[in-house]
């Protein structure tokens, strides 16, 4: 692998391209930066610059701050993008010492950027389990992970959740915890950009949020990899999220989406059922009985018999408050499901105010509507 040590040098003869050092991260006006982001990209699909050589002029600057959060953040908006973009394409090129600050520094950057995390992470782990040793760069990652003073993202929700907060946050248990709730749903709005998208866009997004929850709490596991990293890469999911899907959905809500979604991978031959008739029937059953496929299929189906979404939202907002009432709130469990549904509301374009939201003063959930 390559040891990224060695003082960078002039690649390119003849003047081809005027400076390598122009990738050089610094504070810098917005006009010439946009000419360095064309460069950039130019060379990294069809230029005669390296890829690994981009990536040796940017990696000096947060290595010699130690990837220090005032100095990442004075180009967080210039060049730090592009150094998570470098990093990961040359991150099998890398020393075993260096993955582990790109892995853990950059995880939630990469992800927002829409870079595939997973087989990237798989391809080191095949390299270092034929010429290295895969546990070295696994317990360097989770422990900086669980150091690291960095934000998951440089907006406003990103700022406030520090990576190194969050892990011990998310190793302190407590499922059901409310603080930690709000976090997860925190941290996946902070790492993309809000706005019109896609139905596929929304689950995509949703998809990607949860394979990094995944990576990152399978960096603090603490487990030895060298002898089964094989079949972790061919079974990850399998081996590793089973309990951890169990926990980590119950806390961002993804039990809703994936129920839906797993119950329409088969075919449906159920009867068509009135969600409203179904549902006052269930209602002492509400918290288990909204989750399954077939009530959500119901649910979207009355839904959609409504000419304006706004108003199905709020048929839907009036019906819960009135038949679950005030007490279903008092029930962590009963109040988290409503959070879940809104969510799953939400990712099938039927937005509106929160259902229910969470006051820290008074310490409980209160209706929304």
């Amino acid at each position: 692998m390559v040891d990224n040590t060695s003082e960078n040098k002039e690649i390119v003869k003849g003047g081809a391209i005027a400076d390598i050092f122009i990738f050089a991260p610094r504070e810098i006006e917005e006009s010439e930066m946009q000419k360095i982001r064309d460069q950039f990209y130019f060379q990294i699909n069809s230029g005669s610059v390296k890829s690994i050589d981009i990536f040796n002029v940017m990696y000096g600057y947060f290595e010699e701050s130690n990837f220090g959060l005032a100095e990442v953040k004075k180009v967080a908006n210039t060049f730090w993008p592009l150094f998570v973009e470098i990093s990961w394409r040359v991150l099998k090129m890398l020393n075993s010492d260096i993955q582990a600050k790109i892995i853990a520094y950059t995880l939630p950057f990469a992800v927002s950027q829409y870079i595939n995390i997973k087989p990237a992470i798989n391809d080191v782990f095949v390299g270092l389990y034929y010429y290295d040793d895969p546990n070295s760069l696994y317990n360097k990652v989770g422990e900086l992970l669980k150091t690291s003073s960095l934000p998951i993202a440089f907006n406003e929700k990103g700022e406030k959740i520090i990576m190194g907060d969050f892990v011990k946050k998310i190793s302190a248990g407590n499922e059901g915890n409310v603080s930690k709730f709000q976090l997860m749903a925190d941290f996946e709005k902070a790492l993309f950009a809000e706005g019109e998208k896609s139905e596929n866009q929304k689950i995509d997004e949703s998809k990607r949020f949860q394979e990094l929850v995944e990576f990152i709490q399978f960096f603090i596991k603490g487990t030895d990899i060298s002898k089964q990293v094989v079949n972790y890469l061919d079974s990850l999911d399998e081996r590793i999220t089973v309990d951890l899907d169990k926990e980590m959905k119950n806390i961002i809500g993804f039990n809703l989406l994936d129920a839906y979604f797993k119950g329409g991978e088969e075919e449906n031959t159920e009867e068509p059922v009135d969600f409203v008739s179904d549902f006052l029937q269930n209602k002492p059953n509400f918290t288990a009985w909204i989750q399954e496929p077939a009530t959500l299929r119901s649910l979207l189906t009355w839904l959609n018999s409504f000419d304006d979404k706004n108003k199905a939202r709020k048929e839907l907002e009036q019906l819960l408050r009135k038949e679950l009432g005030e007490n279903a709130l008092t029930d962590m469990d009963s109040a988290l499901a409503l959070v879940s549904l809104d969510e799953f509301l939400n990712k099938n374009n039927y937005s509106g105010d929160d259902l229910v939201h969470y006051d820290e003063k008074e310490g409980k959930f209160e209706w929304s509507v």
